[in-house]
């Protein structure tokens, strides 16, 4: 079958495009408008080491990052974008990248002939244009995932097999899978005898759950938090009714209210909320107890 295209336009950048081995994800920008990002990928001219900006590419332009350092993926791997209606998540799974980190010491080291790793780091694309990237405590679970490709469980995506995560509604979902690529026995082996490295014979069920590392010290703190999804109102049931602080944060950890209630049920208006999860907590002087709920106007 022969595909005939119209209608485009052809930029050429080769310090930002001459570029290979990258990863080239679909992405929803802060205007909400469809696009990808060129992350990473090697090697930069006149040196072998891999590019560390972003190219976001749009319908109708491209812009280059360089403000933003990518460290802990560097070449082709299993890549999940992930989006709330706010923000935009890429998860990378394992691949090879020229900063990793210890496993004792958890601080950031470099090694410029880029190393398989098994690291699964995220970087976050905010609505007010703030970018991020952390890695998780979680990795994969060999030295997996250079060439390797996530597809999606195409129930939950949008837009370009993005996934949707206002269905994010349960303590676990379903995303997805990891198919192919490279496993290998250890770290570097280019200068050892690359033959040692294998094809991954494994398919991974990836799964994302809806949890919060709070240590609850036990706390006697009862409270029901419902509807869950909300949609108008949020409403808090603690009983027996004492004296509680109950606080509200959204998804990156900012206090959005404090509120003392006067008594047992307290209703928050959640109309001007994006959509997405938020945190409620309720806390006294001595405990504290939070729960998840979803938002969706």
């Amino acid at each position: 079958m022969n595909t005939l295209l119209i209608d485009y336009n052809f930029i050429e950048d080769t310090s930002n495009f001459h570029r290979r081995d990258y990863n080239l994800v679909p992405q929803f920008f802060n205007n909400n408008t469809y696009g990808f990002t060129a992350f990473s990928g090697v090697f930069q001219y006149g040196i072998n080491i891999p590019y560390f900006n972003l190219v976001d590419i749009t319908p109708f332009n491209y812009s280059v990052n360089d403000s933003f350092y990518h460290h802990l993926a560097n070449y082709h791997c299993a890549v999940m974008p992930l989006y709330d209606g706010n923000t935009m998540h890429t998860v990378f799974f394992g691949g090879s990248s020229m900063y990793y980190i210890d496993s004792i010491s958890n601080s950031m080291l470099v090694d410029s002939l880029v190393p398989f790793v098994n690291t699964i780091s995220v970087v976050s694309r905010y609505a007010d244009g703030t970018i991020t990237e952390n890695s998780f405590s979680n990795k994969m679970p060999a030295l997996l995932g250079t060439n390797a490709y996530f597809i999606p469980n195409e129930n939950i995506t949008l837009q370009g097999g993005i996934i949707d995560l206002n269905n994010f509604i349960s303590d676990s979902l379903h995303v997805g899978y990891i198919i192919g690529g490279i496993k290998s026995p250890m770290p570097n082996i280019s200068k050892i005898d690359a033959s040692i490295s294998e094809a991954s014979s494994h398919i991974y069920k990836v799964y994302i759950q809806n949890t919060v590392n709070i240590d609850e010290y036990n706390a006697p703190i009862k409270f029901a938090c419902y509807p869950n999804p909300a949609s108008d109102n949020i409403i808090i049931d603690i009983a027996p009714y004492k004296q509680y602080k109950i606080e509200i944060f959204n998804s990156k950890g900012v206090l959005l209210q404090s509120i003392y209630p006067e008594s047992e049920k307290t209703y928050i208006n959640t109309i001007e909320l994006n959509n997405g999860i938020y945190l409620v907590k309720v806390s006294n002087k001595s405990y504290t107890a939070v729960k998840k709920v979803m938002v969706i106007n």
